[in-house]
């Protein structure tokens, strides 16, 4: 067996700083030691003894830090402290190569790109769409029984007695989606979600709140405050800052949030919380956002993030969102790699098209200074080394005005160049699918459209498009001039040939989840792949589908796309018009492009328990094991 260590945190020499009477972000400490988070006192946690060394390299490290500059020691803090006791010591150590190999972790400062993904204001009818908690298809108006509301209550009263710390909810709905269903969902989690009195007084089941995303200063209202509560629960503001919050030095306050839509929600919240004011610099800010670890209650159309993590495809019926917020208090935290995309066209884009719209699709940048920044690094991306043929050469040679960066300086870049940036989780990818998903996307702008989603047919118009557009797509490497990568563990790019590495493929794909297009496994086995696919690994896999039988295959779960390699970074440049998607959000380039894919940070999501029923199949737990969780 594996021999274990006891370790309890309230025995280390180290004071609080609220015992120092002073805030973490203000400089550096009076005191000669530093300050814990308040998380930290007190809490028993089992180590496996291949982390007994590093928690050694822990007290040093925190004795020694002080308080502006402890990117190290909170790094350290977080490997050692929420280490899960069943890795075995080569999991363990893989683990932590994987973590030395990435450029972002929490001891790395990134430059922040604020993309508002909405105006301020009202929520528009327009804006009333999946993105931001739409429900696509009501569900059935059957509201929570008295027995179903009871057992909740016994569960939740139970449940709390065995924990160390208070578990507080905190769920995001949409109450004007869904014709009526998102104000169901709205009323059956507030008779369920309370204050910390009613639910000590038995008059409701689950400490927190319910955010409607409608209005015009949510989400973001509601985010302050609870980034307050975390930094707070954390130690980062002081008593006389935070002076109602003194009860988490007694029990700490564990808060978990509950999406209630679809991937494009997800995304949406992920950005809100990333783009909070009150968040601290440095290594901080890392800290602080794994504090708000992020459940999902599937309302949208494929919800791949939610079936990759186990919360499954739908719900049925407004009664099933109880079941949901149990499986919120019981679920595990995990980290997952959230990337960026930076897409330059070649041409400046027309004044009605998609991506100059609110939604989850990509934004464009409007400061000069990071546009410039973000120029900069794609042109040094994309320039490096010749093209690797003739064909390819001549390809760029003969490419569009505009659509290289010779001859070009970087003002002229900063000032004149449009620029558009995008977040996702799940995948990216150019081709037949792409065109198939923009097809279906101004199918449901219709009447028609909407109620054949409403009615449960969805997958019949996917066919439908596939069958009617599928087939007129030309292999994506004839578009392709530039193609890079960088490989797992190597600092230096990669330049392919794209007939070499392509060939015939009519589809481009970059996966980092193991769900695509409504559950179909696209990433490959680990026998087969460079490194074995993590949803956490800093590590893309890049594959493509050949033509329409191909993706039929795949659709029937019969066959995977043909996988190219593992990355950490790709950067492509495309010289024709091309149709894609961007975690299932399509849009229509009419010319050429750059663009590169690279990690822009992990956000801290929630894993359903082991006894979801939507664990089946390939989507299991097994996946979702990081050495930040704690089963």
């Amino acid at each position: 067996g594996m021999a274990t260590l006891e370790v309890e945190l309230a025995e280390l020499p180290l004071e609080h700083s609220w015992q120092q009477g002073q805030a973490l972000t203000g400089g550096a400490s009076s005191s000669s030691t530093a300050p814990v988070p308040s998380a930290w006192i007190g809490r028993r946690q089992t180590l496996p003894s291949t982390a007994a060394s590093l928690y050694e390299i822990l007290r040093k490290r925190l004795s020694a830090a002080d308080a502006g500059n402890d990117g190290d020691a909170v790094s350290e803090a977080k490997s050692c402290f929420n280490t899960n006791p069943l890795l075995t010591r080569s999991d363990w150590q893989r683990s932590r190569r994987r973590q030395v190999a990435r450029s972002w972790t929490s001891g790395v400062e990134t430059v922040p790109i604020h993309v508002p993904l909405r105006s301020s204001g009202v929520m528009r009818s327009q804006e009333l769409s999946r993105t931001f908690g739409g429900i696509e298809r009501p569900l059935r108006s059957r509201m929570p029984s008295q027995f179903e509301k009871e057992q909740l209550l016994t569960f939740c009263q139970t449940f709390s007695e065995t924990l160390p710390s208070r578990r507080r909810v905190v769920a995001f709905v949409n109450s004007r989606s869904g014709e009526q269903t998102g104000d169901l969902i709205m009323k059956a989690l507030a008779a369920e979600i309370g204050s910390e009195e009613d639910v000590f007084d038995r008059r409701k089941a689950v400490e927190g709140e319910v955010c409607d995303v409608s209005k015009g200063n949510e989400p973001e209202s509601t985010i302050k405050r609870l980034v307050e509560d975390a930094m707070a629960q954390l130690g980062l503001l002081s008593i006389a800052a935070a002076p109602e919050r003194c009860s988490f030095a007694v029990r700490p306050l564990d808060t978990r949030l509950l999406v209630c839509g679809g991937d494009g929600t997800v995304t949406w919240i992920l950005t809100a919380l990333e783009q909070c004011p009150m968040l601290p610099t440095g290594p901080l800010r890392r800290l602080v956002l794994d504090q708000l670890p992020v459940a999902i209650a599937p309302l949208g159309t494929g919800n791949d993030l939610a079936r990759s993590l186990g919360w499954g495809g739908k719900l049925r019926c407004v009664s099933d969102i109880l079941r949901y917020l149990r499986w919120a208090l019981q679920a595990t935290p995990v980290t997952a790699d959230q990337w960026i995309l930076v897409l330059r066209p070649h041409r400046r884009l027309p004044s009605g098209h998609k991506l100059r719209t609110c939604g989850s699709h990509p934004q464009v940048v409007r400061g000069d200074v990071l546009r410039g920044m973000l120029l900069k690094s794609l042109r040094e991306e994309l320039r490096s080394g010749p093209p690797v043929n003739a064909a390819d050469a001549s390809r760029e040679a003969t490419g569009a005005a505009g659509d290289s960066f010779e001859g070009e300086s970087e003002t002229a870049d900063a000032n004149s160049e449009e620029l558009f940036v995008g977040y996702w989780q799940n995948y990216f990818s150019f081709g037949v699918d792409a065109r198939i998903a923009y097809c279906v996307d101004r199918a449901r702008s219709r009447r028609s459209g909407r109620c054949c989603f409403r009615w449960g047919f969805g997958k019949a118009c996917y066919a439908w498009q596939g069958l009617r557009v599928g087939c007129a797509v030309a292999p994506i490497a004839s578009s392709i001039c530039r193609f890079k990568v960088r490989l797992p563990g190597d600092g230096d790019w990669q330049e392919a040939s794209p007939q070499r590495a392509l060939g015939e493929l009519r589809q481009f794909m970059l996966c980092s989840i193991n769900s695509y297009g409504a559950g179909l496994q696209v990433l490959p086995a680990d026998h087969e792949a460079q490194v074995p696919p993590l949803p956490g690994d800093g590590v893309l896999e890049v594959s493509g589908v050949r033509n329409m039988g191909h993706l039929l295959m795949l659709a029937a779960h019969v066959w995977r796309p043909r996988y190219v390699c593992s990355s950490e970074k790709v950067a492509l440049r495309l010289t024709e018009p091309t149709y894609m998607q961007l975690d299932g959000e399509p849009w229509f380039l009419p010319d050429g492009c750059d663009l590169l894919v690279q990690p822009h940070r992990q956000v801290a999501m929630l894993r359903a328990p082991a006894h979801s029923h939507h664990w089946r199949g390939h989507i299991t737990t097994d996946f979702w094991r990081s050495p930040l969780s704690a089963d």
